[in-house]
């Protein structure tokens, strides 16, 4: 009896042939998620990218990069040159204060090869079967590391940009130092932690006094005071929004009454319209004396004070009231920036606004750890009680790293939520605050809306996506050691 179906010839024939048919199929049934991945993910992202490499303005005279790359080359027409908004990494030679930046991008690519070739060394020793191959392989990407660093090295002593190696060779060394504090059972490893906390110490002074101030002077310090806003922003609101919000959590879970409706309350200013909530608590935070505020600082005996509309740091804050209250005239030293930017800390405008963030967050981070209480199994609690354990040591010894896993997933949220935030802080932001209030995120839409500077905005977006990117990834290692997943 002939077969109805013939069977497949060509490319799809045999075994062979049915695995290529079942892939083609699973790929044609992904086609339509992937095109929409593309479309509204991964394009944008491509043309912000090539945006960042153009001057363009609101009315850009050309995109054409390859004439500007050979005219910048000395290949071709020096008139490209002129013809066009191209500018390659112009914008952000001109953000970061870059004086030969593709010397510095030399010794980035080769402190990253380098990354590679220890991480490929590393796992060798692992590996048994293919320990040589990965042994050769680290040998190569480490040779090229150093030649690609030879090759930089007179472009970056002839910029001064030298101290940068210096920087990182003191981070290296307290990193070495640090790991073999850990390996070691001798009486020397208190010692030698010591050691290694002093080069990072010394590694972060001397990249702060002598690189950051040259990239401070040469660079756009309104986008680095951007960046300074946005840590103190991130900063005053991640560890004490999951402190708060982990105790709320512990006592809620002790069975009181009423738990759903306390669960409710909380969570509500985390679902309730981000714009509206800002508004009030713009009211909330007024200048005027009789806003809630200012009368609960009368409550307590303190005079009324400017909230979003004070520019001062709050340092600088603190210490006139202490001035007014006490009758003294102590004054606040004068340093250069940035030190003077970083150490009158954060204005009370920001964080008036970093106390509205506590606000609506910590209720939303109190259910996730409520979850994550749920999930500790209620035996361990039992059999530690019965060994004598108290309230601290279960909650120190069980709690604490049984909940690593939500605390690191919350982190990790919450601090690229700080460095991308901008609904509530654009509603905020009043203009006596100056730019005392503009994160990074605020920089770039005033940069590209209110002045035109598409590319430059370009550019800051990808600075800045670079930064959450390392801070994610510094805080996924320091996860795979701290985190106890059970």
């Amino acid at each position: 009896m002939q077969n109805l179906q013939e069977a497949p010839r060509g490319l799809f024939a045999g075994p062979k042939g049915r695995v290529r048919r079942e892939t083609l199929t699973a790929y044609l049934f992904l086609l339509p998620a992937i095109l929409i991945i593309f479309v509204f993910g991964i394009w944008p992202v491509a043309h912000a990218l090539y945006v960042s490499l153009h001057k363009w303005n609101v009315t850009p005279k050309g995109s054409l990069c390859v004439p500007y790359w050979l005219g910048s080359l000395g290949i071709g027409s020096e008139e490209a040159l002129d013809k066009t908004d191209c500018l390659g990494i112009a914008n952000y030679v001109e953000l970061m204060g870059l004086g030969d930046a593709w010397a510095v991008i030399g010794m980035i690519v080769a402190l990253i090869l380098g990354v590679i070739a220890y991480s490929l060394w590393k796992r060798s020793r692992r590996a048994e079967e293919t320990g040589q191959g990965r042994k050769i392989a680290a040998a190569v990407v480490a040779i090229a590391a150093l030649v690609i660093l030879a090759l930089v090295l007179p472009g970056l002593i002839a910029s001064g940009e030298w101290t940068y190696l210096v920087g990182v060779a003191l981070a290296l060394l307290a990193w070495l130092l640090w790991k073999g504090a850990k390996l070691s059972d001798s009486s020397a490893r208190l010692i030698l932690r010591w050691v290694a906390i002093a080069a990072i110490l010394s590694a972060a002074t001397f990249f702060f006094f002598v690189d950051f101030q040259r990239m401070w002077d040469l660079g756009n310090q309104k986008y680095f005071r951007s960046l300074i806003y946005t840590v103190f922003y991130s900063a005053g609101t991640v560890p004490i929004q999951l402190g708060v919000s982990l105790m709320l959590a512990y006592v809620l879970f002790q069975g009181i009454r009423g738990q759903g409706a306390f669960r409710l309350l909380y969570f509500m200013p985390y679902i309730a319209p981000s714009v509206a909530t800002a508004v009030v608590f713009k009211r909330i935070f007024s200048l005027r004396e009789t806003a809630l505020m200012n009368n609960l600082m009368g409550v307590v005996g303190l005079p009324p004070l400017k909230w979003l509309h004070e520019a001062k740091g709050v340092n600088l804050v603190i210490l006139d009231l202490i001035n007014e209250l006490f009758g003294t005239s102590l004054a606040w030293p004068s340093f250069s920036d940035p030190l003077n930017v970083i150490l009158a800390g954060p204005s009370l405008a920001l964080f008036s606004i970093i106390m509205y963030n506590w606000w609506v967050f910590i209720g939303y981070d109190t259910v996730i750890y409520l979850a994550g209480l749920g999930a500790i199994p209620h035996e361990l609690y039992e059999a530690a009680e019965i060994d004598g354990a108290g309230r601290w040591a279960l909650f120190r010894k069980i709690t604490i790293p049984l909940l690593s896993p939500t605390t690191f997933f919350l982190t990790v949220i919450a601090t690229i939520g700080t460095f991308k935030a901008f609904n509530h802080i654009f509603i905020m932001k009043e203009y006596a605050a100056r730019d005392t209030v503009d994160t990074a995120s605020i920089l770039i839409y005033q940069t590209f809306r209110g002045n035109g500077q598409f590319g430059e905005a370009a550019a800051m977006a990808f600075i800045l996506f670079g930064i959450i990117l390392a801070l994610s990834q510094i805080q996924n290692r320091i996860g795979e050691k701290l985190v106890f997943y059970g």
